[in-house]
C-alpha cells in the first residue's frame, strides 16, 4: 500500500507546483516584456524559446537587436532567420558568414546599426540591403569580399562608417553625408568620393603577410592619395603602421598635402620609423591645436 503522507512524495509535488507556478508567471507577462527580455540574451538563444508553445513561437522575431553568425548556427540557418525576423522597430543587425549573402529589397526603416563581418557580398547585394535601411546612422562592413563599389548618396541619415578591408580587392566609396569614418585596410587603395561632410577619420594599413610583396612606393601613394582626401577633416587620428608608411614618404621627399586638421590623434610609440611622418604632418597642420 502507497503511503500518501510519504515525505519524499510531498516533496516532488512541491517542487513540481512550484515549477508550474514559476512557469506561469513567465507566460502571464505581456509579449512586450517578453521581447524586452529577449533583447539581452544572444540570438542563438533567443531562436530557441520558439520551440516552447505557439506563443513563443515568434516572440524572437520582434526583439530590437539581431546577431547571426554561421559559426553558431547553420548559413542556412541565417537565410531562414532573416526571412522570419519582422521586428517593427530595429536597432541594430550583425551578420557574420562566410557563405554568400544574396538579399531581396527589405525593409529595415527603424534600423540604426548594421554589420556586416567575413561576407561575401557582391555590390547588388548591398545595394538592394541599404535601400531598405533609409535611416541608418552606423555602418560596419569587415573583411567583406566582392564589395567594390559602395553608393551612400541615398544614406541621408548614415554618420559613421567603418571599414576593415583585408581582402584583394579595390574599392571605391561615396559617402557625401558620413560625418566619421573608420578605416583600415591591407594592401590595395581605396577611392574616396564625396566625403564633403567627413568631420573625423581614423587610418590605419594592416602589415600581414601577403603586404610583404607590395612596393613600398606603391603604399605611400595610396596613404598620401588618402590623406589628400582627407585634408580637409579636422580631427584625424593615425596608426602606426600608416605613420610609418608616411615616414618613408617623408624620407623619400615625396610631396604631402596641406591640412586643416585641428585636432591630431597619433596611435602609435614613438621610434624612429614614426619620427619623420610625424614631422611632416605637423609642419603641413598649420591650423591644429590639439595634439595627442
Amino acid at each position: 500500500m502507497v503511503n500518501r503522507y510519504n515525505p519524499r512524495r510531498r516533496l516532488r509535488g512541491h517542487v513540481l507546483e512550484n515549477k508550474r507556478a514559476k512557469r506561469d508567471v513567465i507566460d502571464s507577462l505581456p509579449d512586450d516584456i517578453l521581447i524586452h527580455i529577449l533583447s539581452f540574451v544572444p540570438t542563438k538563444f533567443a531562436i530557441r524559446t520558439s520551440v516552447l508553445s505557439k506563443r513563443w513561437r515568434n516572440i524572437w522575431c520582434n526583439t530590437p537587436l539581431l546577431y547571426l553568425d554561421n559559426c553558431i548556427v547553420q548559413p542556412s540557418s541565417i537565410d531562414e532567420s532573416l526571412n522570419r525576423y519582422t521586428a517593427p522597430k530595429i536597432n541594430k543587425i550583425e551578420l557574420a558568414s562566410s557563405n554568400k549573402i544574396r538579399r531581396n529589397v527589405v525593409s529595415w526603416t527603424s534600423l540604426k546599426k548594421f554589420s556586416l563581418r567575413k561576407c561575401t557580398i557582391p555590390d547588388a547585394s548591398i545595394a538592394k540591403i541599404l535601400s531598405g535601411c533609409r535611416n541608418l546612422e552606423c555602418l560596419t562592413l569587415h573583411k567583406c569580399q566582392q564589395l567594390r563599389f559602395l553608393d551612400l548618396r541615398k544614406m541621408l541619415h548614415l554618420r559613421t562608417l567603418e571599414i576593415y578591408s583585408h581582402y584583394k580587392v579595390k574599392m571605391r566609396i561615396v559617402a557625401p553625408h558620413i560625418h566619421s569614418l573608420r578605416f583600415v585596410t591591407s594592401q590595395l587603395p581605396c577611392t574616396l568620393v564625396k566625403i564633403s561632410s567627413l568631420t573625423e577619420a581614423r587610418l590605419d594599413i594592416c602589415i600581414n603577410s601577403t603586404c610583404r610583396i607590395c612596393k613600398a612606393d606603391f603604399l605611400q601613394d595610396m596613404m598620401l592619395e588618402l590623406l589628400e582626401k582627407l585634408k580637409h577633416v579636422e580631427k584625424l587620428t593615425f596608426g602606426g603602421n600608416f605613420l610609418q608608411i608616411l615616414s618613408l614618404a617623408e624620407v623619400r621627399e615625396v610631396p604631402f598635402p596641406m591640412l586643416k586638421v585641428k585636432t591630431l590623434i597619433l596611435e602609435t610609440v614613438i621610434f624612429q620609423y614614426v619620427v619623420p611622418g610625424i614631422k611632416r604632418l605637423l609642419q603641413n597642420s598649420l591650423e591644429l591645436k590639439k595634439l595627442m
